[in-house]
């Protein structure tokens, strides 16, 4: 919602009749790249589940890399705490 009431008047001409039909066909645009977007962004994850989850290597590999980021996140915290 604050999209389309702070970005989304900018692109229309007052000018030219009709600023709800500009409005409405920019939001339409909107919503479709939207759906798009998100929907490769589903098939794709989707994808790659399966391709990870084949592989009882790459479920270790994924696990080992997962703990590694989040005990270097960790120390990242403590330090940031240290030198506040």
């Amino acid at each position: 919602m604050v999209f389309f009431a702070a970005i989304l008047p900018q692109f229309i001409d007052q000018q030219k009749s009709n600023v709800t039909a500009q409005l409405l066909l920019m939001g339409a645009i909107f919503a479709i790249v939207a759906l798009i977007s998100d929907g490769t962004y589903g098939l794709l994850a989707g994808t790659v589940r399966q391709w990870l989850s084949g592989d009882v290597k790459r479920l270790i590999f994924m696990r080992l890399t997962g703990g590694i980021v989040m005990i270097g996140l960790g120390f990242f915290t403590i330090l940031a705490a240290v030198l506040a």
